[in-house]
């Protein structure tokens, strides 16, 4: 008996080969072959390639507040990650511009999807489980900012866990639940540490098998409307007029290697720094979250901060729940106009927010922008 066969009969290898073979001859509709349809997979090579880089980290990370004075061992970890260890600064800037980029692709994949209208029966679940993965990768960036423990991350935490406290009902609870108590504490640092590591990779994990697993059942979605396809059969369309998954596969390994060597490029150009030692008595000025929450981070400036609150969670809801609140069965983005027009809206808003947030408390060149992004001259040349 050879090794194969030896193997073939403990690990089913030829039941393996064939399904891979199958996968890889599965049709897809002929609109798919091309570099949108590739977001997926770049999303998923990104979450593989930060569970890397972030264990190589982890092993050299020490996730303490020690006597939160002027030694901080996380903070002293980190700086010797950047400075010490041989590459270390390319691995902790390749984790961070990674995690960046990750974020973008996942934002690209699901507006892709809802260009197509692929989230329309029978894809409700596929939806729903990708709008998880969008909302764990938000999450792994929120706890992740914390970790290196200088003074922007410091008080970038403490700009963004404010905004749960002070609101009518359970607001001081979840901040406190968030935090570990009244304020950012080494019990803030262990709770975000341990969900960098280990509950939303295994989180994520999980919701990426059932993200693939219902995408390679139901298939990519056509471009005929959810009557037309149903009246058809989603096998029968695919049968006339789809293309063999392997011909799509040439994109996806490009798409792959594009953004992989963007991350390593950014990496090595633009390496991340470390700034000063977070210090809990000095607020520095203009410290905002990461980009991905500066329109949530701005919009409560104009509101109230209970009705800024209920705003963003109406956003989310409406954002969760689309397949069941469009009941339009075409998928065209030109027979979905009214739904277009308010996506672009909404689109448009997001974008003013985040550079209204960006813009904020910054000087460009004579005009100073104050907390709410509204531009006035500087002082000196008023005068």
């Amino acid at each position: 008996m050879g090794l194969r066969s030896w193997l073939d009969d403990r690990l089913g290898l030829t039941l393996f080969s064939q399904f891979n073979r199958e996968q890889l001859h599965k049709p897809v509709p002929k609109h798919a072959s091309n570099y949108a349809f590739t977001l997926g997979t770049a999303a998923l090579v990104l979450f593989m390639s930060q569970v890397g880089s972030g264990i190589l980290l982890a092993l050299n990370y020490s996730c303490s507040l020690g006597d939160g004075q002027e030694n901080i061992p996380a903070y002293s970890s980190v700086r010797n990650i950047t400075f010490e260890i041989p590459a270390g600064w390319l691995i902790r800037s390749f984790h961070a511009w990674g995690s960046h980029l990750m974020v973008l692709v996942v934002l690209l994949h699901l507006f892709r999807v809802f260009w197509y209208g692929a989230y329309k029966k029978p894809r409700e679940l596929t939806w729903l489980f990708g709008c998880g993965l969008l909302f764990a990768t938000l999450t792994f960036g929120f706890t992740g900012y914390l970790l290196p423990m200088d003074q922007v991350s410091y008080w970038g935490t403490v700009v963004a866990t404010n905004s749960f406290m002070d609101l009518p009902g359970l607001g001081d609870r979840v901040g406190q639940t968030i935090l570990g108590g009244e304020s950012v504490s080494g019990a803030t640092l262990s709770r975000f540490f341990i969900l960098h590591v280990l509950i939303l990779p295994a989180s994520l994990l999980g919701l990426v098998a059932l993200h693939l697993y219902l995408v390679r059942r139901l298939g990519i979605a056509t471009r005929e409307s959810v009557t037309v396809e149903q009246h058809r059969g989603y096998e029968n369309v695919m049968h006339q007029e789809g293309v063999p998954f392997s011909k799509h596969m040439f994109r996806e390994v490009t798409t792959v290697i594009v953004v992989l060597s963007a991350t390593v490029t950014l990496a090595v150009l633009f390496p991340f720094e470390l700034g000063p030692i977070a210090t809990p008595g000095e607020t520095p000025k203009g410290v905002k979250p990461e980009w991905y929450f500066l329109p949530i981070y701005q919009i409560l400036k104009y509101f109230p901060k209970l009705v800024g609150i209920l705003l963003v969670n109406a956003g989310i809801a409406v954002l969760v729940l689309l397949p069941f609140l469009d009941r339009n069965p075409e998928r065209s983005p030109g027979r979905r106009k009214f739904l277009m027009s308010a996506a672009a809206v909404a689109l448009l808003a997001t974008f003013a927010l985040g550079l209204l947030g960006y813009l904020s408390e910054r000087r460009i060149g004579r005009w100073e922008f104050d907390i709410r992004g509204v531009p006035h001259r500087a002082a000196e040349e008023a005068k």
